[in-house]
């Protein structure tokens, strides 16, 4: 967790010019999170994305990768486990055995965290997912364009189905509370 990953990160003197909560959202959301057929990107997939799949730039990724190797080998040294790393080992173990699935706050969890829970769904298509990007408390470089991304390439999890449908209207509150919250955000 944070706390976890703040100690080692004082612990192994990280240069300053990373700040703690980068390194966390990059390491749980672009090198672990977002990919579902490997554990964790390896260095020559790390660094030939692009700019939009990364907070750091080209030339800090290199370091970032180096940084990311000592966090490995940490969680070893510690016996301590990433729940990105966690969830790619246990999709060899998950069975299906779930008539439907609903994950709400879905922006909170990693692409290869929800490929898990979905991989454990008797027939794929029966889940319902619900989040706002807006409203992420978990740093993970959570994007739609990642869901579907997810989708496209494991089409057994949807069987096909039209997968997104946006809400266009607002239970929640009031119209002027929406327009000041998006106001704000902007």
């Amino acid at each position: 967790d944070l706390q976890v990953f703040k100690r080692w990160y004082q612990e192994a003197g990280i240069s300053r010019l990373y700040s703690l909560h980068s390194l966390y959202e990059e390491f749980r959301g672009v090198l672990t999170g977002a990919n579902t057929t490997e554990a964790y990107l390896s260095e020559a997939q790390y660094l030939a994305l692009g700019i939009k799949q990364s907070i750091f730039n080209q030339q800090e990724k290199a370091e970032i990768y180096q940084i990311f190797t000592r966090y490995l080998s940490y969680l070893k040294a510690e016996n301590y486990y990433d729940s990105n790393l966690l969830s790619h080992a246990y999709l060899t173990q998950v069975a299906q055995r779930y008539d439907y699935v609903v994950i709400d706050e879905v922006q909170d969890i990693t692409a290869i965290q929800l490929y898990l829970v979905l991989s454990g769904l008797k027939k794929g298509g029966a889940f319902l997912l619900c989040g706002d990007a807006n409203q992420i408390v978990h740093p993970n470089f959570f994007s739609w364009a990642k869901v579907k991304t997810l989708f496209h390439e494991h089409e057994d999890v949807h069987q096909g189905q039209e997968i997104t449908h946006i809400l266009h209207h607002n239970y929640r509150n009031a119209q002027r509370v929406t327009e000041l919250s998006n106001r704000v955000l902007l």
